[in-house]
């Protein structure tokens, strides 16, 4: 769900994606160089619910982990890759 849909949410994006910004260099600054914007923002709509509010999504943006967010990314990658965790093996 995007949640700049929200009229509560979306007079204040340029705060948000500044947020997010944030949270990529402090990603950069451990030693995670390659966190994308755009997969970061996927993430963070993945986890966004229906109805969030403003303090909502800007906690959940800054309680972030590098661990959570590696395992999400480990995870689509396997989703993408055929006979990846979406398939059943076949016997």
């Amino acid at each position: 769900m995007d949640p700049f849909q929200l009229p509560s949410i979306a007079e204040h994006k340029a705060a948000i994606l500044d947020l997010c910004r944030a949270k990529i260099e402090e990603f950069k600054l451990l030693g995670y160089d390659r966190v994308e914007f755009a997969e970061f923002w996927s993430y963070i709509e993945s986890k966004v619910r229906f109805g969030i509010q403003l303090h909502e999504l800007v906690e959940l943006i800054l309680s972030v982990r590098i661990t959570d967010y590696m395992n999400y990314l480990t995870v689509n990658a396997y989703r993408q890759m055929e006979g990846g965790l979406g398939d059943p093996p076949r016997s």
